[in-house]
Order: structure tokens, then C-alpha cells, then sequence
């Protein structure tokens, strides 16, 4: 049962590539961005690889251009060809270790000509690995199978496949136990967490042992999905009464404090555990969690009624997904390929293929400016997040873009 799983790359590395080889931006108060240098590159894919006479035939780019890259002894070469390379001297690599396909970035003195002569050549996933601007971040659902508080370390059963992963904790770490914060010394084994991971490099690159970002326990991880999505708890007991005539619901907590709420035709009502409970008459007596709008003159109204005894299949449903129905969240970054009025077309740094819907309701940003769809070209590298429907299709909300890419 998986949750989410994305390749998360700085965003400013996906729309320049490297700070360090191509047109290298830093942010000032009074511009977004300021050019301070630039060393001739090319980006391309590798159409023949020919070791007797050193060189790379390489397709550039967003053009029609071949160029014949010249390697010899000088050249720097680096590829990523197994899991868990991840320094520069494991990247380094020999003219026969490139093939043909390769996504390749060249460094040059001059990249005029149909032949250059290369100063460094990177595979792109060597590329982004060189500059330690490449991460995966995971967020997995699963049970607590061992707690070692004195080493920091947790080990967890997936939901998905039944892999335990073992996570180490730290000082940075967020712990969060009945939606309250906590500390690893709150945790359990047999309890149902949600962990936010993440590791330096590509998924394969997966570490034995996982640095932790964040533990929710199953409840924290039901309330703040929701909340994200509805809006305020409004308030959490037990139900003491349901007026159907005024559409009000009372609900007491612990300390003997009762919030009296408002309800309407739409409010959703979430029954949960072995109670039978078939109207929202039969919400009496049993606790809950409500999310909905705070009003002015406190007329809050009730969004979600969420029985507690609901969470656990709940957390679930939610984690298998990696998200509520409806809910708002990254669909992808890239290199814009196609767009129009109906649709917009990435290509990921993954090589995949992502197409999303355009509606009324999508917007256009770039630097913190609406702009409009118009403004978006081929080539450039954007942000997409919208909503993934039950049918797979992806619905674009928000797209930020950052332009060019700056690799001719």
C-alpha cells in the first residue's frame, strides 16, 4: 500500500540545470534573479558512440543539430551505471561506458561548429548526482515492527509490500501523536505511523538505513489530511445531541466545554467502527472529529463529521491512494513538450511522459506573477500541481514556470 513516492529536484536546478556549468543565478532583494556566468554547454542524446576515433555523435536539444563531441585524454567523463553511486569518483567513467540514448550534458571552450571538443561530458543522472542537487523523497504507511530509542532507530513494515525499513531519527525530525507534537519515546510497536524519508539521489539509491523527516502516528496523519483539505478542526467529543429541524450538532469534550455547530444538506457524515449508525441521528453518544469553516458571530459550519473509531481504515485508504479524493498535489516538474488550451505535456527528469488537463480554473505563474497560458513555451521547465482523478487522468491547478532551461 503505497503512499507517495516522487523524485524531488531543487527547483532552481530544474530550470537551470547547474549552477556551476551554465548561466549561474543568486537571488538578490531587488531581482529574482542575476546572471553571473556562463561556460558553454550543450544538452543532447547520444546517437552513435565511436571508440576508435574518440567520439560521441550527440542529437541537440530542441534543435535538428548533430553535434560530434571530441573526447580524449583531458576529457572528464562521468555516468551513473549502478544503484548507489553517489560520489565523484564512483561517476567517473570511459568512452565505451556511455550508450546510445544517453541523455548527456557537454561542457566546451567552444560549442560552435558541427564538432566540439569536449571538456567534461555527464550522463544526466551522473549530472545531477555530481552536483548533489538530485533527491527522493518517500512517504510510506506502515506498522512499527522494533523501537530502539537508545540508537534513534525505528523499523516499519511497509503497507505496500511487507519490506520492513529500518529509519534513523535526529534532532530536525517532526514527531506527531494524536495530532500533537512528540518524541520518538511516544511510539509503540504494533502502531500504524505514516514516514516522510528522503536520501540523496534517485530511488534506486535507497540507503539501508533511511534518515527520517517526520513520524505521524495513524490519527495525526487522518486529521491533518483532512484539515489540509476542509479546513479547521471546529471541535473533537463526543456528540451530545443532533437537531435535524436546526441543523445543529453539540458536541462536549473532556473538560466539559460544548461546541454547538451548524450542519447543511452537504455536510459529509463518516460512521466508523462496529456502531450502527445509519442517520446522523445515530451520532449521539459517540465521539468524533469535525472539520469545516470558523464563520464570523461563531456560526460554524460542519464540513466533515469524522467518527473516531473511523481513523484506522481511514489512514488506510488515505496512504494506499497518497491522497484524499480531490486533494491538490505535485503531479510533476519538467520540460514543457506540448501545451494548449486543453492540455499541457511534460517530460520529467525521469524521461517519463506526464499530460495534464487544463481547465478554466488552472493557473499561470512565473516569478511569483499570474500570467497567462500563452506565455508558456516549448522548453520550458515548469511545476504542475492539480488533482489525480479516479481514471488516472491528471488536472493541472497551478503552473509555475521558470523558463528556459539554459542548455542549448
Amino acid at each position: 500500500m503505497r503512499k507517495i513516492q516522487v523524485l524531488v529536484v531543487s527547483v532552481l536546478v530544474l530550470t537551470l540545470i547547474s549552477a556551476l556549468i551554465l548561466p549561474c543565478f543568486a537571488q538578490d532583494k531587488k531581482d529574482d534573479f542575476v546572471e553571473v556566468a556562463k561556460i558553454p554547454s550543450i544538452r543532447g542524446t547520444i546517437q552513435k558512440v565511436n571508440p576508435g576515433a574518440g567520439t560521441l555523435d550527440v542529437a541537440v536539444s530542441g534543435s535538428k543539430e548533430v553535434k560530434i563531441v571530441k573526447v580524449d585524454e583531458l576529457t572528464k567523463l562521468y555516468r551513473k551505471a549502478r544503484p548507489k553511486q553517489l560520489e565523484e569518483y564512483e561517476l567517473k567513467a570511459k568512452l565505451t561506458d556511455f550508450q546510445v540514448g544517453d541523455t548527456v550534458v557537454v561542457t566546451s571552450d567552444n560549442i560552435s561548429g558541427s564538432m566540439i571538443k569536449a571538456t567534461k561530458v555527464w550522463e544526466i543522472k551522473a549530472f545531477l548526482l555530481y552536483f548533489k542537487q538530485i533527491q527522493s523523497e518517500v512517504d510510506w504507511a506502515g506498522t512499527i515492527t522494533k523501537v530502539d530509542r537508545a540508537q534513534n532507530v525505528l523499523v516499519f513494515k511497509k503497507s505496500e509490500d511487507g519490506k520492513e525499513i529500518k529509519i534513523r531519527t535526529n534532532a530536525e525530525t517532526k514527531f506527531f501523536v494524536d495530532n500533537y507534537p512528540a518524541t520518538l519515546g511516544d511510539f509503540r510497536e504494533g502502531e500504524k505511523i505514516s514516514a516522510k524519508l528522503r536520501w540523496l539521489g534517485f530511488e534506486e539509491d535507497q540507503p539501508d538505513v533511511l534518515n527520517c523527516l517526520e513520524i505521524k502516528d495513524a490519527l495525526s496523519y487522518v486529521i491533518q489530511a483532512y484539515r489540509d483539505k476542509i479546513g479547521p478542526i471546529l471541535a473533537r467529543g463526543k456528540v451530545s445531541e443532533v437537531d435535524m429541524n436546526g441543523k445543529i450538532i453539540k458536541i462536549g469534550d473532556e473538560s466539559g466545554k460544548v461546541d454547538t455547530l451548524f450542519f447543511t444538506d452537504s455536510t459529509r457524515w463518516t460512521p466508523g467502527g462496529k456502531q450502527k449508525i445509519q442517520k446522523p441521528v445515530d451520532f449521539v453518544g459517540q465521539p468524533v472529529i469535525v472539520f469545516g469553516e470558523q464563520q464570523k458571530e461563531q456560526k460554524n459550519t460542519a464540513v466533515q463529521i469524522l467518527h473516531q473509531e473511523a481513523i484506522a481504515g481511514l489512514f488506510d485508504e488515505i496512504s494506499s491512494k497518497g491522497s484524499l479524493s480531490g486533494e491538490i498535489v505535485l503531479l510533476g516538474m519538467g520540460e514543457v513538450i506540448n501545451i494548449d488550451s486543453s492540455r499541457l505535456s511534460i517530460m520529467t527528469q525521469t524521461g517519463q511522459k506526464l499530460v495534464c488537463q487544463v481547465v478554466p480554473q488552472t493557473v499561470f505563474y512565473q516569478k511569483n506573477q499570474k500570467i497567462s497560458a500563452s506565455a508558456i513555451k516549448t522548453g520550458d521547465w515548469v511545476m504542475v500541481r492539480g488533482v489525480k482523478l479516479s481514471n488516472n487522468q491528471n488536472v493541472a491547478i497551478l503552473v509555475v514556470t521558470f523558463g528556459k532551461s539554459n542548455i542549448k
